[in-house]
Parts: C-alpha cells; sequence; structure tokens
C-alpha cells in the first residue's frame, strides 16, 4: 500500500506530507484545494509526464516521493524481475523530480531509473482510476492476465510456460537447421569443388620460388649455353687452341726442367697444380648448367610459364601462396567431413517439434477450460455487483477467440458489456461513460480485488453523474473492495465519504499572500462536520449534522 506521500512546490502545495492507511481512504475538501494535485502528484510518482509547468509558481525544483509497504509476494517477484529488490523492511521508497529547465529524474530504492522503469514497477503497486484516465481494466491486452489471476491460474501456467519455451527452442533450432540445410548444401557443394581442385592441382610448398628461379635459367637458356661453353673451353677444354688447363700442364713441365736451378720450381708446380683444380672445378660447374637446362629448353619453357600462370590464377582465386593454399585445402577437408558427418537433421527436429507442440496443446486446452469454466462465474458476479449499482439491465460476457499458440496459450479474451437492455455487448472503452463508466469499472475492480496485483487503487471523483441512492452503494462496493486492497478515493459524495475507514480533509489558506494546501486526517467529530457541509454547504444546521451522523452511522454498519 502507499504508506506516505510528501509533495514540494508542486501548483498550489508548497509543501505537504499525507500518511495513508490500510483500507477506504477519502479525500474531500472545496473546488480548488488541492485535491486534483494531489492524484496528479500520485500519477507522476507512477511515471506520468511531469510537466514543468506543475513547479510551484518562484521555485526552480518540484519533488514528489511515496514509500510503499506491504508489498505482496508476487509484485516482490515482478518488481524482481524487473532488476528493482525491497528494501530491509520489504518497501519500496519512489522519488521523482523536475527542474525549471524541464530536467526529471526519477529514482526507486535511491537508484536512478529510466521513467519508463519507474511507470512499469510503480503501476504493479498502484492504479489511477478517473473519468478520463486510460484504465488497465480498459486495455484489451490485460484482460487474459486478469482472468488467470482470478482463475489463480499460476500453476498450470507456470507448467505452459517450460512446456512452451522447450517448444520455442525446438522450432528456433528447427529454422536454423532449415536455413542451414539450404546453405549446407551450397556449402557442401562448394567445399567439393575447391578440394577437388586444389587436390589436382598437386601443390608443394615452395614450388612457386622453385618455378620462379627455373623461369629465370631457360628463359637465357641459348646466351648461358654459349658462354657455358665458352668458359669451359677456355678453362678446361679447347679443340681449336690451348686450354687454361693445358696451359697450366706445360708450364709445369717447363718448371720440371729447371728445377735444378730454379730452387722456388717445386713450390711453384704446387700451386699450378693448386690454379689447376680451381680452374677445373669452376669449368665443370658451369658445364652443369647446360645439363641443367636440359635437352629442350624451350618446350620446358613453356610448361614452366602455363605452371605459375595455373599457381598464380590459384593464388588470386583463394588468397595468399602456396603454403596458404595448402591450409586452405585442409580446412576445407576438416570442414567437409564435419558437415557429412553431422547428426542434428531437419527430419529429427521435426518430430521433436510436433511432439513438443502437441504436449503445449494440451496443456493450453486445460487452461482454455479452466478458463471457460471460471469465466461463467466471473460474468455471473460482475452482472450481480453492476446490477447493486443500479444497472439492472446490463450484460457481462467474457469473450473467447482461438488464437495461434504463444506464451499465454491459445485464447485471446476480452470483456464485453451491453449497458442497457437490447444493446449488443461491446468493448468496455465503448460501452459507456460518465457516470455508468464509473460504476462499470467499479463493479468489475470490485470482483477482481481479490485477485488483482495491484495494492493500491485510487478513485477520482469517480461519483460524478451518479445519484445520492447509487453513490450509497458505490461507498459500500469501495468499503467491501479495501478489505483486499488500499483505497484512496477523491470524493463530492457524502454517502460516498461516509463509508470510508480515513477521512482526509484538504483545504487551502493564504500565506504571506500564497495560497497553501494542507491535508488534515479528521476526527469523528470533525467529519461529521464535513459530511454536512458536503451535503448541505457552508450553512450547516443542527439537522444537517444529525444527518450526517446518521449517514456516517448507518454507512459504517453495513
Amino acid at each position: 500500500m502507499l504508506a506516505t506521500l510528501h509533495i514540494e512546490n508542486v501548483a498550489v502545495v508548497k509543501e505537504l506530507d499525507i500518511d495513508f492507511s490500510e483500507g477506504f481512504n477519502v479525500l474531500t475538501g472545496e473546488t480548488g484545494s488541492g485535491k486534483s494535485v494531489i492524484i496528479s502528484s500520485i500519477g507522476m510518482l507512477l511515471g506520468n509526464p511531469f510537466p514543468k509547468d506543475m513547479i510551484r509558481s518562484g521555485e526552480r525544483e518540484a519533488m514528489i516521493s511515496g514509500y510503499f509497504t506491504d508489498i505482496s509476494d508476487n509484485n516482490k517477484r515482478m518488481l524482481s524481475e524487473l532488476g528493482i529488490d525491497t528494501d530491509g523492511d520489504g518497501g519500496l521508497f519512489v522519488q521523482r523530480n523536475v527542474t525549471d529547465l524541464g530536467r526529471c529524474v526519477s529514482r526507486i530504492g535511491g537508484r536512478t531509473v529510466p521513467a519508463s522503469l519507474q511507470r512499469e514497477a510503480v503501476g504493479l503497486l498502484c492504479d489511477i482510476h478517473g473519468q478520463q484516465d486510460n484504465h488497465k481494466l480498459l486495455d484489451e491486452k490485460n484482460h487474459l492476465r486478469l482472468l488467470d489471476s482470478y482463475c489463480d491460474n499460476s500453476e498450470l501456467l507456470e507448467d505452459y510456460d517450460k512446456q512452451y519455451k522447450a517448444l520455442c527452442e525446438t522450432e528456433r533450432k528447427l529454422k536454423e537447421a532449415k536455413e542451414s540445410e539450404i546453405g549446407k548444401q551450397e556449402r557442401l557443394e562448394f567445399l567439393r569443388y575447391r578440394i577437388e581442385e586444389l587436390s589436382k592441382a598437386s601443390l608443394t610448398p615452395g614450388e612457386d620460388e622453385e618455378l620462379e628461379a627455373r623461369l629465370r635459367l631457360l628463359r637465357d637458356a641459348e646466351k648461358t649455353v654459349k658462354q657455358v661453353n665458352i668458359i669451359y673451353r677456355a678453362l678446361y677444354s679447347n679443340e681449336k687452341g690451348a686450354s687454361a688447363v693445358s696451359l697450366i700442364e706445360m708450364a709445369k713441365k717447363s718448371l720440371e726442367a729447371i728445377g735444378d736451378v730454379l730452387p722456388e720450381a717445386s713450390e711453384y708446380i704446387t700451386k699450378l697444380d693448386s690454379f689447376a683444380s680451381e680452374i677445373q672445378d669452376i669449368a665443370e660447374v658451369s658445364a652443369m648448367l647446360t645439363e641443367n637446362i636440359g635437352k629442350d629448353p624451350k618446350r620446358e619453357l613453356d610448361e614452366v610459364q602455363a605452371r605459375l600462370g595455373f599457381l598464380s590464377r590459384l593464388q588470386k582465386k583463394y588468397g595468399g601462396n602456396i603454403s596458404d593454399l595448402l591450409r586452405i585445402l585442409e580446412r576445407s577437408e576438416e570442414e567437409l567431413d564435419k558437415l557429412e558427418s553431422s547428426d542434428l537433421t531437419v527430419k529429427e527436429l521435426t518430430v521433436k517439434r510436433e511432439r513438443e507442440y502437441d504436449s503445449a496443446r494440451k496443456i493450453a486446452k486445460k487452461l482454455h477450460n479452466r478458463r471457460c469454466e471460471y469465466a461463467k462465474i466471473l460474468e455471473k458476479l460482475v452482472v450481480e455487483q453492476l446490477e447493486f449499482l443500479d444497472m439492472k439491465s446490463v450484460k457481462f460476457i467474457c469473450e473467447f477467440t482461438e488464437c495461434e499458440l504463444n506464451s499465454s496459450g491459445f485464447d485471446k479474451v476480452r470483456f464485453l458489456l451491453s449497458a442497457n437492455k437490447g444493446e449488443e455487448a461491446k468493448s468496455l472503452s465503448k460501452t459507456a461513460s460518465g457516470g455508468e463508466l464509473a460504476r462499470i469499472m467499479l463493479g468489475i475492480k470490485s470482483v477482481f480485488a481479490e485477485k488483482e496485483y495491484t495494492q493500491t487503487l485510487i478513485y477520482d471523483e469517480i461519483d460524478t453523474g451518479i445519484s445520492g441512492k447509487t453513490s450509497q452503494k458505490l461507498g459500500l462496493v469501495l468499503k467491501k473492495a479495501s478489505e483486499n486492497a488500499q483505497i484512496i478515493c477523491i470524493t463530492h459524495s457524502a454517502q460516498i465519504a461516509a463509508a470510508a475507514n480515513c477521512h482526509f480533509l484538504i483545504s487551502k489558506s493564504l500565506e504571506n499572500d500564497r495560497v497553501m494546501t494542507s491535508a488534515a486526517v479528521l476526527t469523528d467529530k470533525e467529519r461529521v462536520s464535513e459530511i454536512a457541509r458536503i451535503m448541505g454547504g457552508n450553512k450547516i444546521s443542527g439537522e444537517l449534522l444529525s444527518s450526517a451522523e446518521q449517514l456516517i452511522s448507518e454507512t459504517q454498519n453495513q
């Protein structure tokens, strides 16, 4: 329940504290005293827009705060799902500030939160209904939840939720598998093609570098052979003339001949042998180039160029060098093996999906049957309540429409109502206005009060357009509803005010030429005077006081 409300610098309110009680709280006071400001402040605490023009004239900032206590376990659970925890006493502190520059800050438990989160969280605890408000009950999206709450379907819904989530997970996997199957076949074809192409290429590491070296040799084969022959003849063997080696042999023989007169001859001969050996090595190495070139260098050159061109195209196609292409081949073979050996098939998932769908459908059918059973009871109780509120020909219907299986089952539910005999039942938002709509809302609310999550219900002048006799019944309905929820009601009806457990008088006064609003809990005697004022105006006679006292006594004893 909303235990305390604090308002600073909002419209005519300078500073105001109200400690609400459990049960039925009523606020009365003269027009313009500030009652609507209090309700608007609670609305802004619930996350409604906080316009900066609501700041009291001459002030820089306005602030509203409230403390909710006795929060139900169910609401604590839903708050926790939103990331909000109650304090050590099980309560929740909520605050809203706005500056004259339009900056608005929302806080829950001292933590700054988005207005959207404040609206969702505090909306679980408190609900305002006025003549023009978009009430939760008018929103057809809430009707199924309200019916489930009335049916107490929590356990059945929990079972269904588990099965439905399992179904959704399987459907997700099935969808992915089907999409993957299409892509899988394409991928398999691509992998097989790539593996075949790279395997046929018979790649070896460093092959491109070796081919480039061979290409350089073969391109100048004719020139190379000619020069090698010159080197070989000049150094080692020359049929047409002396070679370096043959000349060295001649020099050695001459040195041997003069060995007797040239002591160094032996040393020189050794050096010449060394020179001859090195020259021979050079000649033989050069000659090997001719052997490496082969017998048909032109044909081999064409083959090398063709192979290099082929490798170049592969490298451009797949990227990287020969080593990279070999790694691509290896990874492709591994991926192909993995795809071909996959055991999660569309067929298996389809069978599993059908099995889980049937299980979810069976639980949804149980939900449907239970909803239909309790809907009949609900229709009867709402009609009885509305008939008590002098709507004698009313019809209330829970309309069921089957839809695709979803998180709530396969039911779409909306509440329809016919306010007058002979009229077609229509949605609540199109049924009535003014006094009729107020009674419809209150009648339905009173039936749901014991089941609904919202623990604080606020009614803003719901007595508009209602006669005194019906107002008295309205007061009794509110009193009865307050046994299961905290009720806060602004009213101009003496009959409704007389039924309350706690009566606040909202009044205004002038201080330093400024209007000030105050709230006071009335004593029994003060309450009689206030109800007499409501009944007869400012001139309160003894007869009016007696009537007010009698009205309070009669209402409290019912």
